[in-house]
């Protein structure tokens, strides 16, 4: 049932995908039609996904779209007919997907689905792996559906475990980890993959969203190794001391790093992020252009960008709403909007309310509190009802205090879903925002807030400084949500703003919701995976084929035209002693070497090494062979008999000599800590080497590697240099330099008009210079040495058959 289901989604899109990039989106919730609106979905997520999607679409960005969702049974009564009709089409037979003439008929044909009562989450129990599909207006729709009792596991795994931890309340945490919970995890995302795996097609863009399905990435990636892969994660990723604290922490990171690009909302979360890779897994990252960390001979991109939401949308339904403002005629409102959570700090809004009038007594009267709290909540049953009832305690001791007849400071709407045309009317009827959580990610009720205001009556945003919202929004004024005094002094401060200062603030917070849209969100992120993809070398082809192995045969069909070669070999990844078996004394690398120079139709031949000129004598005499040691800090082009150098004069004059003597100073302070380690100190780079520990495969050693790695970025944050981290060695150079900018100054500055280039490498860092757009181009292979996931077009197994790949070359 599940191919033929997804084969009709596929069908259907098979002639616009040809043209262009088709997405699927994975995402716990999915959008559906109703009645009333071309789109129905819940608030959150769903609603700034769909409108992003028809950005993209409408742009051309992309042409075809494949929603791919798992909905709960639990939701507010909006999205239960979102439910029922993809319940429905859930168990749609194969033949009812389609009518006599090929087209879906399911939404004038509900009788033929099995009546499913989904109001009850005991009732609603379908099979795992059960996949519908449905067609709006060109996105088709994957609906995994998961049996009641996984999905309640997973929901209280996410919601007992991961959420809270991610927001940092981790007390008392030690109660909350269960193994079911995190086998259903497990299952959810599994199933998710087989779907998606079913549904894909080569070129395809997969964007998962949220970190619900965090294990996907890395189970795609197994089942669907040269697929394009995205994941967005909108909680905020906490510090590396927090996630610790999480048992399966290796196993969540690992699942993460399967994806292309990981995104988030904030550089904090970011540089959490990467510290909790560094750390605990031990690999290494860059930080020169794009973030990265390299894993499993990948590079994954680190992209930081924030969400934001479609003006369009509230501006339309502003437009055809009725709005009663009588009950708050002359006074200024304050608006606050809330989940049932710790986390969104109501009590502390609500006591700081209190204090604005206790201090400012001229305030009652002209001013109302609109809390709204809605029952939506990761919290536990009894927890939820003491904060409930705390709240409504708080409300009642206010209201009693300062109420008057006809007058209530706190107007409390609790326990119901607010629809889009409700929260838009008070947000466009509010004078003020409250949005204090103690620890969030970003909020999108500020920019609906803003969006919802003109000119003539500006609203003003009060966010809490642990909001990511609070970087974001240059006119908001910022509290420490935990000081209700200074939180009661801000508000106070609001109400009395200059109408000058008001409107200036405003416009501030409007320009960057304008700016700053779920489009434009959408747009950065997709054409991130695609840079990203490019930079693993690109799509796979129709059949889906990765790279091909490189036999010395081949090398007659690939370059017998070509009359004006250059290779370049990686010394390390393809040359070491180890080829051969002998003492590099031997000379047969050498005599290979120029055995290869010699050849009429080879213009040149380069050897990229870490070592330093001094230990390169053997290769430097080698006519027509040219090396470049440090990994391209300095360079002897073949038939020369100088060293140049290409560290930038401004690394010299700024800070060269500091940053030696810093990093020195660390990778001083870890070799004494750790025995059989030494620092070696070249012309341009230091090097810590761990190659002669005892057990270089220890805790203990691994432990050392990770801090030392971590005071090294943070020091690269300080100072113009990269960091490399190799299999038994961490390498600081100057910034800029490497295999990259070697390769492409032999190319451009020494060597123009070759018609023929053959990189051979096997180290991690050799990834990317197969990755680059270049390289992609007729007349171009890059060769990687060993068996693992690689972006060049050709692979060697051992290094032992590298020896025979060069003498083919020479004897061509």
């Amino acid at each position: 049932m599940i191919s033929s289901l997804l084969s009709f989604a596929s069908n259907n899109n098979t002639n616009n995908h040809k043209n262009g990039n088709r997405l699927i989106v994975a995402m716990m919730d999915i959008p559906s039609t109703d009645p009333d609106t071309h789109w129905s979905f819940s608030e959150g997520l769903v609603s700034y996904i769909v409108p992003a999607i028809s950005y993209l679409r409408d742009s051309n960005i992309i042409q075809d779209v494949v929603f791919v969702g798992c909905p709960s049974a639990k939701k507010n009564d909006k999205v239960q007919q979102t439910l029922e009709i993809s319940a429905k089409t859930a168990y749609l037979s194969d033949s009812s997907l389609q009518g006599d003439n090929g087209v879906d008929e399911f939404a004038s044909s509900p009788g033929t689905s099995r009546a499913i009562d989904i109001s009850s989450c005991d009732d609603y129990v379908p099979q795992m792996g059960d996949v519908g599909t449905m067609e709006l207006d060109g996105v088709s729709n994957i609906v995994v559906d998961m049996p009641s009792d996984i999905y309640r596991r997973f929901e209280h795994f996410f919601g007992q475990v991961l959420w809270p931890l991610f927001h940092y309340n981790t007390q008392p945490y030690s109660n909350r980890f269960d193994k079911e919970g995190w086998e259903a995890f497990n299952e959810v995302n599994i199933t998710f993959a087989e779907c998606i795996q079913e549904a894909y097609q080569p070129g395809d863009l997969i964007w998962i969203q949220g970190s619900h399905l965090s294990l996907l990435p890395s189970i795609l990636r197994e089942a669907l190794p040269m697929a394009t892969i995205g994941l967005y994660i909108f909680a905020p990723f906490p510090s590396v001391d927090v996630y610790r604290m999480l048992p399966v922490r290796e196993e969540l990171l690992r699942g993460i790093l399967g994806a292309d690009l990981v995104g988030f909302q904030t550089y904090n979360s970011a540089g959490y992020f990467i510290n909790a890779c560094t750390r605990i897994l031990g690999i290494s990252s860059q930080s020169s252009g794009q973030l990265r960390v390299q894993y499993q001979q990948r590079d994954v991109s680190i992209q930081v960008v924030a969400v934001g939401i479609d003006p369009s949308q509230i501006y339309l339904t502003l437009s055809t709403t009725k709005r009663d403002n009588v009950l708050f005629q002359g006074k200024k409102v304050i608006i606050a909007r809330d989940k049932l959570e710790d986390i969104e700090g109501t009590l502390l809004k609500l006591a700081a309310i209190e204090k604005l009038f206790e201090m400012y007594p001229n305030m009652l009267g002209k001013v109302v509190y609109v809390q709204v709290v809605e029952d939506i909540s990761t919290l536990g049953h009894n927890r939820k009802r003491e904060l409930s009832t705390s709240i409504n305690r708080l409300v009642g001791k206010i209201n009693g205090k300062y109420g008057a007849l006809g007058y209530n400071p706190v107007e409390y709407i609790q326990g119901r879903h607010l629809d889009n045309r409700e929260v838009y009317s008070l947000y466009s009827s509010s004078d003020i925002a409250l949005i204090t959580p103690v620890g969030e990610g970003m909020s999108v009720d500020a920019h609906q807030f803003v969006v919802c205001h003109k000119e003539e009556r500006p609203g003003i945003l009060i966010l809490s400084e642990f909001n990511a919202s609070a970087r974001c929004f240059g006119g908001a004024l910022l509290v420490n949500p935990y000081n209700t005094q200074e939180m009661a002094m801000t508000i106070n401060h609001a109400l009395t703003l200059d109408p000058k200062d008001a409107l200036t603030r405003h416009s501030n917070d409007l320009g960057y919701a304008l700016g700053n849209t779920c489009g434009v969100w959408a747009e950065a992120f997709v054409s991130d995976m695609k840079n990203a993809s490019a930079k693993r070398g690109g799509e796979e082809n129709e059949e889906g084929t990765g790279p091909q192995q490189l036999r010395p045969g081949d090398i007659s069909d690939l370059f017998s035209n070509t009359s004006k070669r250059i290779i370049v070999i990686n010394y390390e990844g393809a040359l070491t002693p180890r080829l051969f078996g002998l003492s590099i004394e031997t000379g047969r690398i050498c005599n290979l070497l120029a055995k290869l120079a010699a050849n009429k139709k080879t213009l040149a031949v380069y050897v990229i090494t870490h070592m330093m000129r001094e230990n390169l004598k053997h290769l430097a005499l080698v006519p027509g062979v040219g090396v470049c040691a440090e990994d391209g800090c300095f360079i002897k082009p073949a038939g020369s008999a100088n060293w140049t150098s290409t560290v930038p004069e401004s690394v010299h004059d700024i800070s060269f000599d500091s940053w030696q003597r810093t990093v020195y100073e660390a990778m001083e302070y870890y070799m004494e800590r750790t025995p059989g380690t030494n620092v070696e100190v070249r012309a341009a780079t230091l090097v810590w080497h761990y190659d002669h520990v005892a057990d270089p495969q220890n805790d203990f050693i691994a432990l050392q590697v990770n801090e030392l790695l971590v005071l090294l970025q943070d020091i690269a944050s300080k100072f113009p240099i990269d960091i490399v981290s190799g299999l038994d060695y961490i390498e600081v150079r100057p910034r800029g330099i490497g295999k990259v900018s070697t390769l492409k100054r032999i190319l451009s500055e020494m060597h123009q008009g070759h018609d023929c280039l053959i990189y051979l490498g096997g180290e991690k860092s050799d990834e990317a210079v197969y990755g680059l757009p270049e390289m992609s181009e007729e007349g171009r292979i890059g060769c990687s040495i060993g068996d693992k996931v690689t972006a060049a077009k050709y692979y060697l197994r051992r290094q032992l058959d590298v020896a025979p790949i060069i003498e083919a070359l020479a004897n061509l």
